[in-house]
């Protein structure tokens, strides 16, 4: 069920923008409108934002007030108009919301967290009806040897002929200690799920961390991207395949080396060294290892698949140039198969270009690869302010990247999204030395349009009012 209501919409950005890449003339058309929350719930904090795009229709869900969801659709056509409501719920507060797109009905499949974290619900949006059914619990941590879950996400993927499939993924608190993942997947378009534990074909339990993304491969295979601290801070590979019983039973991804030993080639696990442990969620040494450093963002890492090509995965994320740098960048890299779950692993590219040292930073990196292969990136980015890491009202807009060579570079300059930067300080605040960005924002593509959501600021309320969804309609051309 749902509370609906018709948001009046503005255009807050637009316009078109040339570049060259190659020789090839490119056109980047961006259309910025605040669309939704500010109406659904007065005042309310907005943290948490994810979108899925369809041929037809674009849903964004997000977290607002006290742990409520609201949502917002819209046609997916350019005169199109956002409709924003409330996805209800009886069953106490949720967070953390994702949703997917079932690209053969037309529907989309929301996950949220209980707000204690015992158990993940689902909610799934009928195009034909035009509501949302009500939350069903999906997953029960006591069921999975855990305490707790954290961050469950959902993602859609292969058409099969029982229906939709979607797999869903959320950290595990294991029981006594220690840290996982479990997962739930549905073959019939969300009506049913099977899962528990994510483990490796031995039986034994995946490890995880708080702060990981996962992507539907064009392979059929679902990929987890996970940040580990110990023994040094690093990004970790997993790949999930399905089995005929409907469980998934997951490896480690290898990285391609040209050693040989007794047994035969040696495939050391994929995995990518960052200079900074920016993933834990305390009060302090969060965003940067500056002054202040009053922030809780953690450093997720983002995975997306090429639709076009199963061989080929990108990851973007967090880290400072080196060991004892402050400043916080956006980083790429793409991977490409080289065979089976062995993997090569490109160069390491800064995706934002402000070239500005010490305390502007980029956080919370997005990532999606359009029909044409275009892969769009969009990032918090404070590069347009003189403020530190601790600032008691820190202000932060949003920028895009594209590239459309796959990935060997981006095209420059990073596109400014957001038309009013906003405080964090006022809304966000969990408690007296303590700021809140949220976990993730949301990018999806369908076709050769890329949906990109964030928090925002009301444009007749530049001085801080984070309770608005903005979202970007991004199209690149030819």
């Amino acid at each position: 069920m749902s509370r609906m209501s018709r948001l009046r919409f503005t255009v807050v950005l637009g316009g078109a923008i040339l570049v060259s890449a190659g020789g090839r003339a490119q056109t980047i058309q961006v259309e910025t409108r605040e669309i939704a929350a500010h109406s659904v719930r007065p005042n309310a904090v907005v943290r948490e934002t994810s979108v899925a795009a369809g041929a037809q229709q674009t849903m964004s869900v997000f977290r607002m007030g006290t742990n409520r969801i609201g949502y917002a659709v819209r046609n997916t056509g350019a005169s199109g108009r956002w409709t924003e409501g409330e996805i209800v719920s009886d069953v106490g507060g949720l967070l953390e919301p994702t949703v997917a797109h079932d690209p053969t009905t037309g529907d989309f499949v929301a996950t949220a967290m209980l707000g204690l974290h015992l158990s993940v619900f689902k909610s799934t949006f009928s195009s034909l009806a035009s509501q949302w059914e009500p939350w069903e619990e999906i997953a029960f941590s006591f069921d999975d040897g855990s305490n707790g879950y954290d961050k469950p996400m959902v993602v859609g993927g292969q058409s099969l002929p029982t229906g939709a499939e979607y797999y869903m993924v959320a950290g595990r608190a294991i029981v006594p200690t220690g840290l996982g993942l479990s997962y739930r997947r549905s073959i019939d378009g969300g009506t049913t799920w099977v899962g528990g534990p994510a483990l490796f074909s031995n039986g034994t339990s995946t490890p995880g961390t708080k702060s990981f993304w996962i992507a539907a491969g064009s392979d059929g295979h679902v990929y987890v991207a996970y940040n580990d601290e110990l023994p040094s801070p690093k990004i970790h590979f997993l790949v999930g395949k399905d089995q005929p019983n409907g469980t998934v039973v997951f490896s480690k991804l290898f990285q391609v080396s040209p050693g040989d030993g007794p047994m035969g080639p040696q495939r050391p696990p994929l995995q990518i060294a960052v200079n900074r442990s920016i993933i834990n969620e305390g009060l302090s040494n969060n965003l940067a290892p500056g002054s202040g450093d009053m922030f809780r963002i953690p450093a997720i890492p983002q995975i997306a698949s090429d639709p076009a090509d199963p061989d080929v995965l990108y990851v973007g994320y967090s880290d400072t140039p080196t060991g004892t740098s402050t400043d916080v960048e956006i980083y790429f890299h793409r991977l490409d198969r080289v065979s089976g779950d062995v993997w090569s692993l490109g160069p390491r590219l800064q995706v934002n270009d402000d070239n500005v040292a010490g305390e502007q930073d980029q956080v919370l990196p997005a990532i999606t690869v359009d029909g044409g292969g275009r892969i769009h990136i969009i990032w918090y980015d404070d590069r347009n302010y003189v403020q530190d890491d601790g600032a008691p009202d820190p202000k932060y807009d949003v920028f895009h990247a594209v590239s459309v060579n796959g990935g060997a570079s981006f095209i420059p300059p990073n596109l400014e999204l957001i038309a009013n930067p906003y405080e964090t300080a006022v809304d966000f605040t969990l408690n007296t030395s303590l700021d809140f960005l949220g976990d993730y924002i949301g990018i999806s593509a369908s076709g050769n349009v890329a949906w990109g959501v964030y928090a925002g600021t009301l444009a007749n309320e530049p001085q801080g009012d984070p309770s608005v969804i903005s979202a970007n309609r991004i199209t690149v051309t030819p």
